[in-house]
């Protein structure tokens, strides 16, 4: 018997894993305050949560507008140079790991919905008659796989803004290199 907290009955998996991948999506998207929103709402009354919701709308636009004219009068193009710009290195380190803890949740539902569908992928591949996949192989070493094969590496990456722009020409040399090596 497999003692695994990875195995789930394969009637909730399906289930599960599009729950999850909804839920990682939409916080992805919408940001990680979209569920607890209409909970607060809830215990503080409509009117008072909307103008809550109305206040900090202001003061997001407000403190956005002040850094995109502080990045435009300093010519600095990152939060980080910003902040190295205006208090020293002491502000540019506070400001790198408050950018790491605000995106730590969104990294970790990342993380669970890669380990959900590699879970499914066995799942699917087990089905297959004749195959029994080794019991090491579950979600968690999809998702493990996945982080070390290509999410790190590219995190090694020294100029990530510029993989936008050398993508479509290395994508396409790709393309033709097995007829160039033949």
């Amino acid at each position: 018997m497999e003692n695994d907290a990875d195995a789930w009955p394969q009637q909730d998996s399906h289930r599960r894993a599009y729950f999850s991948a909804c839920v990682t999506l939409t916080l992805g998207v919408l940001g990680s305050s979209v569920l607890p929103i209409p909970f607060a709402i809830s215990k503080t009354g409509v009117l008072v949560g909307c103008l809550t919701m109305l206040l900090v709308a202001w003061a997001n636009d407000a403190t956005s507008c002040m850094l995109i004219r502080a990045a435009a009068a300093t010519s600095k193009p990152t939060y980080e140079a910003l902040a190295e710009w205006a208090g020293g290195k002491p502000l540019k380190v506070f400001t790198q790991i408050s950018l790491l803890l605000l995106l730590w949740g969104t990294l970790c539902g990342g993380l669970a919905l890669i380990s959900d569908v590699g879970h499914i992928l066995v799942v699917r591949l087990s089905a297959v008659e004749g195959y029994t996949p080794p019991l090491w192989l579950n979600g968690r070493t999809c998702m493990t796989a996945v982080a070390l094969l290509v999410l790190y590496p590219l995190c090694l990456q020294r100029r990530m803004r510029e993989v936008r722009h050398r993508w479509p020409q290395q994508a396409s040399e790709w393309h033709t290199m097995p007829v160039q090596c033949r």
